[in-house]
């Protein structure tokens, strides 16, 4: 995928991890795998050039509230940044987390709560250049959930604006600056 390309789709789906963090249509261990594409238009495009991302929900009855409170079973983090961090990451490398998978991310030969998070803290600090140093930043922060704000709780007004800023409005930066110069 080209970088314009993928640019766009994390774009999309930052956008949607802030509009739909405190709804049921976002669990808080989503990752890419919840994601799927739809034909929009006029029914011309072939199932491969399909390019408008959706979450795959279901849709069922809640039992209760939902808690809008963020999970910090992730090592002091946000879960719905971390997903985005690592859906980032699967996007820049465009391959799944999983295949990154090492011996030093396990404890004692298995597989942990934590496992992800040792995968993607290890690629985030050898992500490549072909998305820029911006792009490598801006996963660190997903990752951690640290925007300078003092809190991970993304239903803070402080930290929506942070990580519209920080994330959203600088990957739309990006992908405008790819298409300026044709790259991708």
């Amino acid at each position: 995928m080209l970088q314009c390309k993928r640019l766009r789709l994390a774009r999309q789906l930052a956008s949607a991890v802030l509009q739909f963090h405190t709804t049921p249509f976002l669990e808080e261990s989503w990752r890419s795998e919840d994601v799927i594409f739809f034909e929009i238009g006029n029914g011309s495009q072939k199932p491969s050039e399909l390019r408008e991302p959706h979450l795959n929900v279901n849709v069922r009855a809640q039992k209760g509230k939902k808690s809008i409170t963020p999970s910090t079973d992730l090592i002091n983090t946000n879960p719905y940044t971390f997903g985005l961090g690592v859906v980032l990451l699967e996007l820049a490398y465009q391959a799944p987390l999983r295949s990154f998978q090492e011996s030093v991310d396990l404890t004692d030969d298995q597989e942990t709560q934590y496992t992800n998070f040792f995968i993607a803290d290890r690629l985030s600090k050898t992500l490549s250049s072909e998305l820029g140093v911006p792009y490598a930043k801006m996963v660190r922060k997903c990752l951690s959930c640290d925007f300078g704000q003092g809190t991970r709780d993304l239903n803070e007004d402080c930290l929506q604006e942070a990580f519209y800023r920080d994330v959203v409005s600088e990957l739309d930066r990006l992908e405008q600056s790819f298409a300026r110069i044709q790259i991708g």
